[in-house]
C-alpha cells in the first residue's frame, strides 16, 4: 500500500467518525504551510505554528496563530478535531504540547497524531544523526535545493522517546482518551531513498530482517511512520 492510500484512508476515517457534526472547531497543531485535511466548509480552522512564513503560505485556515505548541493554551473542551501530523518529533517537551491539546478536545472530538516510529531504524537513525546530514540527504537524495532554509524542513528533530507508539498509548490512557485508529507505514522518503539505491538496496534489507529478529517485529522499515488516531468519549 502507498503513503497516499494510507493518509486518504486516515482521512476517510475521521470524516467519518465527523459525520452529523455541524459547525465543526478545528484545530491544525503545527500545521505550517499546508493542511491534512480540508474541513473549510464544515466549519471553522485554526491553525497555530512557530513559523510566521509557514502561516502566511496556508490558504486553508480561518485563523493562524503563531505561538509554541508547548506554552500555547487554548480554553478546555473548544475544539471537535485536532490534527497533529509530524510535528512532536521537533518540540524537545513534546509532552507539555500534549497536554494542551488533550485540555483543548471537546467530549466526541478526535485527536489526530502522526509521528516517525521513534524504535524503527528511521527513528532511531534521525535521533543519533546531526541535522546537517538531514539536509544533505534531502538535497542529494530527495531534490530538495531549499532544504535547511529556515521555513522549509527537515525541521530540527528531538525524537524524545515519549512519542514512542507505546509512549503515546499510555499517556493516552492516562489522558482519559480511549484509541479509535492506529496505523503504521512506510515513509515516502525512506521508499524512494530505498529505491535510489538499486542494488545496494540489499544491505537496509539485511539490516531490516536482522532487526525484526531481534526486536519481535518492532524494529522494521515498514513500520517507520505511526498514526494514532484518539478520542474523548463523552459523558
Amino acid at each position: 500500500m502507498e503513503v497516499s492510500d494510507h493518509i486518504e484512508r486516515l482521512r476517510r476515517f475521521v470524516e467519518s467518525r465527523l459525520d452529523g457534526h455541524e459547525a465543526l472547531r478545528v484545530l491544525e497543531a503545527g500545521c505550517g504551510s499546508c493542511s491534512w485535511f480540508d474541513l473549510r466548509d464544515r466549519g471553522r480552522i485554526v491553525g497555530i505554528d512557530i513559523s510566521a512564513k509557514q502561516l502566511a503560505r496556508n490558504a486553508l485556515l480561518h485563523e493562524a496563530v503563531q505561538d509554541d505548541l508547548m506554552q500555547r493554551r487554548f480554553a478546555p473542551a473548544s475544539f471537535d478535531l485536532i490534527v497533529c501530523l509530524d510535528v512532536l518529533e521537533h518540540l524537545p517537551r513534546p509532552r507539555a504540547a500534549l497536554v494542551n491539546l488533550c485540555e483543548a478536545l471537546a467530549p466526541g472530538g478526535l485527536l489526530v497524531l502522526k509521528v516517525p516510529n521513534a524504535l524503527s531504524w528511521k527513528g532511531i537513525f534521525t535521533k543519533c544523526t546531526p541535522h546537517g546530514l538531514h539536509v544533505w540527504a534531502y538535497r542529494r537524495f530527495l531534490w530538495r535545493p531549499l532544504a535547511g532554509r529556515e521555513d522549509v524542513g527537515p525541521f530540527r528533530t528531538h525524537m524524545r522517546w515519549a512519542i514512542r507508539p507505546r509512549g503515546l498509548r499510555h499517556w493516552a490512557r492516562e489522558s482519559g482518551l480511549g484509541i479509535a485508529y492506529e496505523d503504521y507505514y512506510e515513509a515516502w522518503a525512506q521508499t524512494r531513498l530505498r529505491r535510489r539505491l538499486g542494488p545496494l538496496d540489499w544491505v537496509l534489507k539485511l539490516l531490516d530482517g536482522l532487526g525484526r529478529a531481534l526486536s519481535l517485529g518492532e524494529l522494521s522499515l515498514a513500520r517507520s511512520e505511526y498514526v494514532l488516531v484518539l478520542e474523548r468519549r463523552r459523558g
